[in-house]
């Protein structure tokens, strides 16, 4: 397997649905991660997952109780100030309430706790495929906290082991948020658009055509700013379904509250468009006035049609639309569409059958396929990409996005596509396709937004987000090292690694899958079927190991790691490296696991070198690219002009060759257990530090000072202001692992937003050097007696430090 997978229109529209190839059949393979496919592991980077989704209920607030892992990105949601990401908190399980359930009074002091802070309209408890696997009855929880709370509080669940169920996450949502709405007096000039989680286009003629028929009352989620706006839903007299996802939730209208539906299809083809409103003229007996944006329409596409006819598009799914309609109305205006990237369905079978006519030779491809780590673009093939995906795969092609924050739709929406392509023709290509961590960036804020100081409650985070986790940590250190991983999750787990935690992520090649898992994988514990799935989409002539990593569903379900990994070596010949990563734990736990499996399976006997170092703990977590050159630049000038940078560069020879570094330096407590290890086995010394430190300016007034970052990189700093002159109180404090060599008097672990406000609020600083997204978990007035320097941290935030502040 060496090309990526395909199937032109034409041999594809002539299968039945049942014998379409395993390709173009995600159940049947193994997961590719790639940028093209994020939107499957993780809906809210690229759109509206459950999270996201759920919050746009008007002043709502969503407690989510999970292990780490599953709310992870949440700062994606925008970003850590925005709209989302204010209202969302996070209720942290160990491995212990996994294994024992014990947790649901936590959920419910975490729930008050939250109502009190926040004071919400709509408190939304939202659990995952944990809960989902145990059986815990979620909404008798809610019914009690709304009891005692007295205000609506919605379940939810993010169980992406159902995503092609009868009922997937994202339909379910949809059901469970207008389940709060209760029956009232209708309003016949009122009605409902159902479908999206934001509103039309504004200047979308579906608004004044309403109007023109008589209805007052537009109601759309996207648009309300309070419940009693949402509550208002209630009233209408029928509703406009514009998307299939939404028709679970009409069915509750009509079965709760006796308002039926009517559904219309997003469509870019003139006549469709005209033909369906005609139709919704006929069921509200009535004619829609549409002739005056029938004929704007019309005379847009006659303009548009000589460039039309000569352009080859390659359209994406990573789009707000039907990928299959919006290629096929492309064909039917005169432009060519060789490639289409999205995962064929029975219910496009006729829009297929109209493509295969047209254009039979039309490539498709699924972005989720394990051959699609091979694709190469056709030279001069494509003038223009559409979709986040196609724009991926055709990197220096003209193109758009087409998935904006509002939704395209009727007339409106077609003359917004032919918009978007006149403005993309010829235009050198600006759009960068977002790969690597959602955030990046260096822009810290330093903001309290507590009103009271946090609940001590076990795990709680009313302010924070949760931090990378220990499989992100496995990953990472196994990245560049010329092996397969594969993630034994259902998909969201890697969303999180792959679009959060690892910037390399779309930049480099990486053999890095999910398992895919569905819900009967995790309920009969189908290892059997991993395994083939596995062997399919692996070459054991190219791949230097295979790599299992554990979640939270493994977890929960008691995977046999060890077991796998030895039917797995006997069947495939070459070393599987098994991880029984949680989800629980955080990312210096995971990468400390790996560095010692592959050192303890590839690290070969030798000679130390004189001009050999060993670099440890170095992954971008701890360690940015400039850091990097300035670190390599430093150890040159020292002598050492062959720095082994282990699990970061270098790939598995570097591993190899561990054993003739004649010291290793380890710079964050990831790379502890491995130097002890590599101490034991070659003799090879090595010290904890970290040579390039950013350069700070301390008043000397300053009396006492506290550093919260990893522990190597903080009590560097702090050795490094004490040699300069420093005479204030400095003192460490960590939210990851912490050894006793670096510890002094008064040093810190800390464990949850709680002991973290305790430590500043009693600790009496006047300076705290630290990731300023923490500082949003204190009160204003916690603030107002200290200064906050920000030095960000990956692993906290998703955000890497300044690039020109790295000093050697």
């Amino acid at each position: 397997m060496n090309t990526a997978f395909f199937m032109e229109a034409k041999a594809l529209a002539a299968l039945e649905t049942e014998k379409w190839p395993s390709d173009l059949v995600s159940s049947r393979h193994l997961i590719y991660s790639s940028p093209a496919a994020l939107s499957f592991h993780s809906p809210g980077a690229q759109g509206f997952g459950v999270k996201r989704a759920a919050l746009s209920l008007p002043n709502s607030h969503m407690l989510l109780f999970s292990p780490g892992c599953c709310g992870r990105n949440t700062s994606a949601l925008g970003g850590v100030d925005s709209y989302y990401g204010r209202r969302m908190h996070h209720l942290l399980l160990d491995e212990t309430d996994i294994v024992t359930g014990r947790y649901l009074t936590r959920v419910e002091e975490a729930a008050y706790a939250v109502i009190r802070e926040s004071n919400p309209e709509v408190l939304i408890l939202l659990s995952t495929c944990v809960d989902a696997l145990l059986g815990t009855d979620v909404e008798r929880l809610s019914a009690r906290i709304r009891e005692k709370s007295g205000i609506p509080v919605l379940s939810a669940t993010m169980y992406a082991l159902t995503r092609e169920g009868h009922i997937p996450p994202m339909v379910g949502v949809r059901r469970a948020m207008y389940s709060l709405l209760e029956k009232r007096k209708k309003n016949s000039r009122a009605m409902n658009i159902l479908g999206f989680f934001t509103h039309l286009h504004d200047d979308c003629e579906l608004y004044a055509l309403l109007r023109e028929i008589g209805i007052r009352t537009i109601n759309e989620l996207g648009r309300m700013r309070s419940m009693a706006e949402f509550s208002g839903m209630a009233e209408a007299n029928f509703n406009l379904v514009l998307n299939p996802e939404s028709r679970y939730a009409a069915s509750y209208f009509l079965e709760n509250l006796g308002i039926p539906s009517i559904e219309l299809s997003r469509t870019f083809e003139i006549e469709k468009i005209h033909a369906q409103y005609e139709m919704l003229g006929s069921v509200l007996e009535t004619r829609i006035p549409d002739t005056p944006y029938h004929e704007e329409a019309l005379e847009a596409v006659e303009t548009a049609a000589p460039l039309l006819s000569d352009l080859s598009f390659a359209v994406g799914e990573t789009i707000s639309a039907e990928p299959f309609s919006l290629a096929l109305a492309l064909l039917r205006m005169g432009a060519r569409v060789p490639e289409i990237f999205a995962e064929p369905h029975e219910g496009v079978r006729p829009l297929l059958k109209a493509i295969a006519a047209l254009s039979p030779t039309t490539r498709i491809y699924s972005n989720l396929s394990p051959s699609m780590r091979f694709y190469t673009p056709n030279p001069g093939e494509i003038d223009m990409a559409i979709g986040r995906d196609a724009l991926f795969y055709h990197k220096k092609t003209p193109g758009f996005s087409f998935c904006s924050q509002t939704e395209p739709f009727g007339y409106k929406g077609l003359l917004s596509l032919l918009g978007a392509i006149n403005k993309a023709h010829g235009t050198p290509r600006t759009e960068k396709v977002r790969t690597g961590s959602f955030l990046g960036t260096a822009e810290g804020k330093i903001e309290g937004r507590a009103t009271r100081s946090p609940a001590k409650i076990k795990g709680l985070l009313t302010h924070l987000s949760p931090f990378a986790p220990d499989q992100s940590g496995v990953v990472s250190v196994l990245f560049g090292l010329g092996g397969t991983t594969v993630i034994c999750d259902a998909g969201g787990c890697t969303g999180n690694i792959c679009g959060f935690d690892e910037p390399r992520f779309g930049e480099e090649d990486s053999a890095l899958f999910s398992a895919g898992l569905r819900d009967m994988d995790a309920i009969l514990g189908r290892d059997e079927e991993l395994l083939k799935k596995t062997a399919a989409c692996i070459d054991p002539q190219k791949s230097a190991f295979l790599a299992l990593v554990g979640t939270p569903v493994p977890a929960v379900i008691a995977t046999d790691f060890q077991g796998l990994a030895n039917m797995a070596e006997k069947r495939l010949g070459l070393p599987v490296l098994p991880f029984e990563t949680t989800g629980t734990r955080y990312y210096d736990v995971g990468a400390s696991k790996a560095y010692l499996a592959v050192l303890e399976r590839f690290a070969n006997e030798g000679g130390a070198k004189e001009t050999s170092i060993g670099i440890l703990g170095a992954t971008p977590f701890d360690l940015s690219d400039r850091e990097e050159e300035a670190l390599t630049t430093k150890l040159a000038r020292s002598g050492f002009t062959d720095p082994l940078y282990l699990g970061r560069k270098g790939g598995l020879e570097a591993v190899r060759r561990a054993s003739e570094a004649s010291r290793n330096i380890v710079l964050s407590p990831s790379g502890i257990m491995p130097a002890l290890y590599l101490q034991e086995r070659f003799g090879t010394p090595f010290e904890c530090v970290f040579p390039v430190l950013p350069e700070i300016d301390i008043p000397k007034t300053s009396k006492k000072i506290l550093i919260i970052h990893q522990q190597v990189f903080a009590a560097s700093l702090r050795n490094a202001l004490r040699a300069a002159g420093t005479e204030a109180e400095i003192h460490v404090a960590s939210f990851f692992l912490m050894h006793k060599s670096l510890l002094e008097p008064h040093d810190h672990r800390l464990t949850d937003e709680y002991g973290f406000v305790q430590c500043l609020q009693e600790g009496g600083y006047d300076i705290v050097m630290g990731d300023s997204d923490i500082s949003r978990a204190l009160r204003t007035e916690d603030l107002a007696s200290l200064q906050w320097i920000d030095i960000p941290h990956t692993a906290l935030s998703g955000r890497a430090y300044p690039t020109g502040d790295a000093h050697g």
